[in-house]
C-alpha cells in the first residue's frame, strides 16, 4: 500500500476498538459508589460489564493492530488471528448484565443484547473498512472443512509459506551480491498461498496437488532456508537465484491451471517443478 491517504487510514485503522473502553468509566465509577452503598448485586453486575468491556475491547485493539502491520508488508500472505466473534459476544454479554439490572424486562433486555450485538457487527466487521484497504486484505485460509489428512497437508502449506515469508523478513537487509534473493523469496511465498488458497475448497485438486505439498513446497523452502542460513558462494547464489525465477514461474502457471480447471496442463507443470527441485537437490548434494 501507498499514497499519504492510505498511511492515514491505516494509522486511523490501528485505534479501532479503543472506543470499547470508553463505558470502563462510568462503569468504574459505578462500582465504586455501589462498594459505599452496600450494593453487592450493582457491583457484579458494573464490574463484570467493565471486564467485559475491556477484554472485547484488547481483542478488537488486538485485531486491527496485527491488521494494520500486515498491510504495510509488500506481500502480506497471513491474515491476522480474528477473536472479534469473542468480542462481539463479550459486548452483548455486558450490555444485557446492564439491561438486566436496570430493566429486568425479557424483551427489553433481548432489544439491548441484539442492539449491541448488530452495532459491534456493523462497526468492527470488514465490510465497513474502506473500499482500498479491504481489497488488500488477504483471504483467511480454513481447513477444518477437509478430512483430517488434507486439512494437514493444507496446514502444513501454510506452515512452509509463513516460513518462506520469516526467511524473507529475517534476511532483507543482507546483500546477495546484488541479487533480489529475498524479494524472490516473498513473491514465490505469495504464489504458493494463492495456490493453497486455490485448491483450500477442492478436496480433489488438494489430492492432485498432494507433491506441491508435500515434495515441493517444503523442498523449495529448505532449500532457501539452508542457502540463506549458511555461507555460500556466488555460484550457488545464482543458482538459488535462477531456482526461484523457474519456481515462482512454475507457481503463477499451476494457479493459472488450477482456475482455468486444466488438469492435464497442471499435472504436467507438477512434473516439471518437480524435476527442477530434484535437480537442485541432486546438485547440493554433490
Amino acid at each position: 500500500m501507498s499514497g499519504p491517504w492510505k498511511k492515514v487510514k491505516l494509522n486511523t485503522l490501528a485505534w479501532r476498538g479503543r472506543s470499547l473502553l470508553l463505558p470502563i468509566v462510568p462503569l468504574s465509577v459505578a462500582t465504586m459508589v455501589s462498594l459505599f452503598q452496600g450494593k453487592p448485586l450493582k457491583l457484579i453486575i458494573t464490574f463484570s460489564a467493565c471486564l467485559c468491556f475491556a477484554y472485547a475491547g484488547q481483542l478488537t485493539h488486538a485485531y486491527f493492530s496485527s491488521l494494520v502491520n500486515m498491510l504495510k508488508e509488500e506481500n502480506p500472505v497471513e491474515y491476522p488471528e480474528d477473536e472479534r466473534h469473542i468480542a462481539m459476544l463479550l459486548t452483548a454479554i455486558a450490555i444485557g448484565m446492564l439491561s438486566a439490572y436496570l430493566f429486568r424486562r425479557p424483551i427489553m433486555i433481548l432489544l439491548h443484547v441484539l442492539f449491541a450485538a448488530g452495532a459491534y457487527y456493523f462497526h468492527y466487521y470488514n465490510k465497513q473498512l474502506p473500499e482500498d484497504i479491504r481489497q488488500s486484505i488477504p483471504t483467511p485460509i480454513v481447513s477444518s472443512h477437509l478430512p483430517p489428512a488434507l486439512a494437514e497437508l493444507i496446514e502444513s502449506g501454510k506452515e512452509n509459506v509463513s516460513q518462506l515469508q520469516s526467511l524473507a523478513k529475517t534476511y532483507q537487509h543482507v546483500d546477495y551480491n546484488g541479487l533480489c534473493i529475498v524479494e524472490k523469496i516473498s513473491t514465490m511465498a505469495q504464489h504458493a498461498h494463492k495456490i493453497i488458497a486455490s485448491v483450500a475448497n477442492d478436496p480433489d485438486n488438494i489430492r492432485r496437488l498432494r507433491s506441491f505439498f508435500v515434495v515441493q513446497l517444503p523442498e523449495i523452502t529448505q532449500i532457501c532456508t539452508d542457502c540463506l542460513k549458511s555461507d555460500v558462494d556466488a555460484d550457488r547464489l545464482e543458482e538459488l537465484d535462477q531456482l526461484l525465477d523457474q519456481v515462482t514461474a512454475n507457481f503463477i502457471e499451476q494457479n493459472v491451471a488450477i482456475n482455468n480447471a486444466d488438469e492435464l496442463l497442471l499435472d504436467i507443470k507438477m512434473d516439471v517443478l518437480r524435476e527442477q527441485i530434484a535437480s537442485k537437490q541432486y546438485d547440493k548434494r554433490n
